[in-house]
């Protein structure tokens, strides 16, 4: 008799959608993440991500470089914060000097 075992192996359902964002490969996962910050801080128009650093290790993420005010820095963690697969944030962002 034939198998019909349809079942999907693990990770068939990932795609490229940011709740995809969890478990499975790390090092693949911390890519996409950094993907989608990457994309989310420059998306807006409120925040100059140009001297921003992101580095994303095992769902955590360390902020690095400088922004022009102090809301930005504080506009740049809550962003994060809401991203699926992020785990905790470091922020190490300063003022830039004006």
């Amino acid at each position: 008799m034939a198998n019909t075992n349809t079942s999907k192996t693990p990770g068939d359902e990932r795609d490229n959608d940011d709740s995809a964002l969890g478990g499975g490969a790390r090092a693949r996962d911390d890519v996409r993440i950094r993907e989608v910050i990457r994309r989310r801080l420059a998306q807006r128009s409120d925040l100059d991500a140009s001297d921003i650093e992101v580095q994303v290790e095992s769902g955590e993420v360390t902020l690095a470089g400088t922004v022009a005010e102090r809301d930005a820095r504080w506009l740049a963690e809550d962003l994060l914060e809401a991203i699926p697969g992020v785990s905790l944030v470091h922020n190490h962002l300063r003022l830039s000097d004006q």
